[in-house]
C-alpha cells in the first residue's frame, strides 16, 4: 500500500517569497499542501496564519493537529531545492524498504553534520544512505508511528517555544520503537546559517525538554549525543542491549490489567496464559478478557489460592494451583502445548513469596527457580516471558532498590547473555523472547 505523505511548510517573516516557490513546486506533486504562516504582513489564500509571535513550536503543534496521513513531510521555508519530486519518491521507497521511522535528506547548513550524526552500521544496504543519530528539523519525513509516541509518552510540547531538541526526541522515540532514522546523502538541501531568535533561550528550552522525557528516551538521547554505535546495536536487538517500548512514569505496577501488551504484541499467537506468583485474580481476569484458550495461575500462598477460588467461582474456567511454584509450574508445562505467555510476578518487596516478609535474596532465588522451569518448557522458543516489577530504573531512595537491581541484572545476564533471548522493557516489566 502506498504511503500517504502529507506536506507542511513553515513560513515566517522574511520567508514569504521562498514559501510561495516551495508551495508551487509541491503542488505539482501533492493535491494539497499546508502552509503554516507566522507573518502578519504576508499570506496567501488557504494559508494557516498564526501571527508573528508563533515560532517553530506552535507551528509544529498545529501541523500535528492537522496531520491525517501516514507520513508527515515538514519543510522550513528558508530552504532551496530543485528536485522535490525525486526526494518524495525516495522517501516513500526507503521508509517502506527499511521500515524507517524518520527519513531526511542531507542539509547544508545543519548542526547535525555527518561527523556528529552518522552511525557506523551494516543495517543499510544502499551506499548513499546512512543510519544517523538525529536528522535535523529543516526537511524531514516522520512516520505516524513516531508521532504517536508523543501522545503515548504524554510529552508536553507546549513548553518548548522554539522547538530545539524535537529532532532528537523524535529520533529517540523512533529508535525506541525499533524504527531506524536514516539520511539520504544523494539529496542535499541548501539552508542558510543563522536564526532570528534568542539561541540561549532556545537551548535552555531544549535541555528542559530532554530532561522531561521518560528515562528510557533519555538513555537513547545519551547514545545520540555520545556512543552512537549503541543505536545500531539497539536496532539489531542484540540481547545485551534491550529495546524499550515504555517505561512510562505514570504506569501502574503490580497488575497485568494495566499493561499495554496488546499494543505491541499479537496475543493471538499465545493460546495459553500462565500467571506465576499471583497474589490475586487481576491477571486471570485480564487473560479471560483477551480470549486465551487455556488460563493457569500459580498463587503465592494458600490464602491467596482460597481467595482466588472464591473470586472466580462459577465465572471463569481457570486452573488455579497453589503450593510449591516449581512443582505447579512443571505440571502446567507438561500439559501445555504450543506458545505460552508466561507472566511472572517479579515479587515487589512489599509482597510475599509463599510467606510473609521474605527477604530480597529469597525473592531473587524464587524468581531464578521459576525462570529455570520456564526455560525447560518444550515450546519456550515460541513463547513470551513477561517478568513484572522489574523497573527500568529504581530510585536510590527506594529501600528495595538493591534487590530489584539484582533481579534485573540476573535476568538480563541469564536470559539474554547466556540463553540468547531478546529483552524488551515495557513499563515496569521485562519481556523475553527468542530471535525470530
Amino acid at each position: 500500500m502506498k504511503l500517504d505523505i502529507q506536506p507542511f511548510i513553515f513560513s515566517w517573516k522574511g520567508q514569504f517569497q521562498k514559501a510561495c516557490v516551495i508551495e508551487d513546486q509541491l503542488r505539482e506533486i501533492f493535491p494539497s499542501v499546508t502552509v503554516i504562516n507566522s507573518d502578519d504582513d504576508n499570506t496567501r489564500p488557504g494559508w494557516i496564519n498564526l501571527g508573528d509571535s508563533a515560532y517553530f513550536g506552535e507551528q509544529f503543534r498545529k501541523a500535528l493537529e492537522l496531520f491525517t496521513g501516514d507520513v508527515l513531510f515538514h519543510i522550513q521555508a528558508d530552504v532551496e531545492y530543485d528536485n522535490w519530486n525525486k526526494l518524495v519518491d525516495d522517501a516513500r521507497f526507503y521508509l517502506r524498504f527499511y521500515e524507517a521511522g524518520i527519513y531526511a535528506p542531507n542539509v547544508d547548513y545543519t548542526f547535525w553534520i555527518s561527523d556528529r550524526a552518522d552511525v557506523l552500521s551494516d543495517l543499510l544496504e544502499h551506499s548513499h544512505l546512512r543510519l544517523v543519530a538525529s536528522t535535523d528539523e529543516t526537511v524531514w519525513f516522520i512516520r505516524r508511528d513516531v508521532l504517536e509516541g508523543i501522545r503515548e509518552r504524554s510529552i508536553d510540547l507546549s513548553l518548548n517555544r522554539f522547538g530545539w531538541g524535537w529532532d532528537c526526541s523524535l529520533s529517540c522515540i523512533s529508535y525506541s520503537k525499533g524504527l531506524p532514522v536514516i539520511r539520504d546523502y544523494r539529496h542535499t538541501i541548501k539552508h542558510p546559517r543563522g536564526t532570528g531568535y534568542n539561541t540561549f533561550e532556545a537551548e535552555s528550552e531544549m535541555n528542559n525538554h530532554i530532561a522531561s522525557l521518560d528515562e528510557d528516551l533519555q538513555k537513547i538521547y545519551s547514545y545520540i549525543r555520545g556512543e552512537r554505535k549503541m543505536l545500531a546495536r539497539y536496532l539489531k536487538r542484540e540481547p545485551e542491549i534491550p529495546r524499550v517500548l515504555g517505561a512510562r512514569k505514570d504506569s501502574a505496577t503490580g497488575s497485568i490489567a494495566h499493561k499495554r501488551l496488546t499494543k505491541f504484541y499479537n496475543l493471538a499467537r499465545y493460546p495459553t496464559f500462565v500467571h506465576v506468583g499471583a497474589c490475586g485474580v487481576d491477571g486471570v481476569a485480564w487473560a479471560a478478557r483477551q480470549g486465551f484458550r487455556d488460563i493457569h495461575a500459580v498463587l503465592r500462598s494458600q490464602d491467596s489460592l482460597e481467595e482466588a477460588q472464591k473470586a472466580i467461582a462459577g465465572k471463569q474456567d481457570v486452573k488455579l494451583l497453589g503450593g510449591d511454584s516449581k512443582i505447579a509450574l512443571a505440571e502446567i508445562c507438561r500439559q501445555a502445548h504450543g506458545p505460552v505467555l508466561f507472566y511472572i510476578d517479579g515479587c515487589e518487596d512489599s509482597g510475599q513469596v509463599g510467606h510473609a516478609h521474605s527477604s530480597g535474596s529469597e525473592r531473587t532465588a524464587w524468581l531464578q527457580n521459576v525462570c529455570a522451569n520456564v526455560l525447560q518448557y518444550k515450546d519456550v522458543d515460541s513463547s513470551l516471558i513477561v517478568v513484572e516489577d522489574i523497573p527500568f530504573k529504581v530510585a536510590t531512595s527506594d529501600p528495595s532498590s538493591a534487590s530489584r537491581e539484582a533481579r534485573r541484572a540476573w535476568l538480563l545476564d541469564h536470559l539474554c547473555v547466556k540463553t540468547r533471548m531478546y529483552a524488551t522493557y515495557l513499563d515496569d516489566a521485562l519481556l523475553f523472547e527468542r530471535p525470530t
